[in-house]
């Protein structure tokens, strides 16, 4: 589903105060500056943001998953890792 599709749904059910929302990512959203510009805003607004490794750093536009974890505003962000599993960061 486009970013942008995505955000709406998400501020439509955060106004009526609904249950845990989370976002997954998908590389292919990753190409266009302004999708990645609405993921980065979506990241906040949502329970739990998840992002693979590579996600996570085209999003922060930086060079190192560290610098793209600390750059990226979510309540609690979810980095997948393959076959290594995952990092949970409040």
């Amino acid at each position: 589903m486009p970013p942008e599709k995505v955000s709406a749904i998400v501020r439509g059910i955060k106004e009526k105060n609904g249950p845990s929302i989370s976002v997954n990512s998908w590389e292919g959203y990753m190409k266009r500056k302004t999708d990645r510009k609405t993921l980065r805003d979506l990241a906040p607004l949502v329970d739990f943001f998840i992002v693979n490794e590579r996600e996570a750093i085209q999003l922060t536009e930086v060079n190192n998953i560290a610098q793209a974890v600390r750059s990226l505003p979510a309540k609690q962000l979810v980095v997948t890792l393959g076959e290594l599993g995952a990092i949970h960061l409040k």
